[in-house]
């Protein structure tokens, strides 16, 4: 394992092309930037979201937050990952976009395996059909802060140039729609009914009947739907003493566990405002 290795989540700001904010886009049933930060402290990272001065961080609450750069901001990704080392700068970094819906913890976790067998060389995830680098898919050890500020004080503030500069290795996933990227409105939703076609198959089991009838007995395929228990436990904070409880096991077909929760809370009267959650994560135990 990489020593010191922390994320950074960048959470950017309005796309161009998709005229919003991908950080917030809703594809796990929570936006990304949450489905990102669950996803890594999950995995036992520890993870930063990068965000600029004027992004505020009302809707991050709980979150471990880190600001632009201040001396080179408004350059871009630079500016995120520039703040990062300002502020860990014995840190090596996983620098990750809310761009790609698809990245999951397989391709991740193999990624960190490529990592570590040159751990003081940068890093980016690469296709086969491209020259070029994903340099927001990438990892950037500590020992290459120097060359970076050098860049960026030369003028040239590109992630892309600056990892053919130092000759990045390229990690090739064994799955490559983890580096799908979302640019438009069609091509949100499109990601969105692939991921929602996914969850249905995983919520239904397909098994072989015998069905009678009239004409006898024919052999056909039919569906079963998955029901599995699911506990609900909420932890809070009473007379300064942290307090976890569980409050509910309900049988559910598995899917949207964290919008079931955050609706349970809410119809049985724990919770008066959604704003009250300060976050819903899922654990496998």
């Amino acid at each position: 394992m990489i020593n010191k290795l922390k994320v950074l989540i960048l959470a950017g700001g309005e796309s161009k092309r998709m005229g919003r904010n991908k950080a917030f886009l809703n594809y796990h049933g929570k936006p990304q930037v949450l489905h990102l930060a669950g996803l890594f402290k999950n995995m036992g990272l520890e993870s930063y979201i990068s965000i600029k001065d004027e992004f505020g961080n009302q809707d991050l609450t709980g979150q471990n937050i880190l600001f632009d750069s201040r001396e080179w901001n408004s350059h871009g990704p630079i500016s995120g990952l520039l703040g990062a080392f300002e502020a860990f700068p014995e840190s090596d970094w996983l620098l990750i976009a809310c761009d790609y819906p698809l990245l999951d913890e397989i391709s991740i976790k193999n990624f960190l395996s490529f990592i570590s067998e040159k751990p003081d060389e940068t890093v980016a995830f690469k296709s086969t059909d491209s020259k070029h680098y994903e340099p927001l898919l990438a990892y950037y050890p500590q020992n290459i802060y120097p060359d970076l500020k050098d860049q960026i004080q030369s003028g040239d503030d590109s992630l892309q140039r600056f990892l053919q500069k130092m000759k990045a290795r390229s990690f090739f996933p064994e799955n490559f729609s983890s580096m799908r990227n979302a640019n438009t409105i069609d091509e949100m939703l499109q990601i969105q009914l692939e991921i929602n076609n996914s969850a249905s198959e995983e919520m239904h089991h397909k098994v072989m009947i015998d069905r009678l009838s009239t004409i006898g007995n024919q052999q056909k395929e039919d569906y079963l739907t998955v029901e599995e228990p699911l506990e609900i436990r909420v932890t809070y904070i009473k007379n300064d003493n942290v307090i976890e409880k569980s409050i509910a096991v309900t049988m559910r077909t598995p899917g949207m566990d964290e919008a079931l929760a955050a609706g349970f809370l809410f119809t049985e009267g724990l919770v008066k405002d959604f704003n009250e959650v300060k976050t819903v994560e899922k654990v496998q135990f």
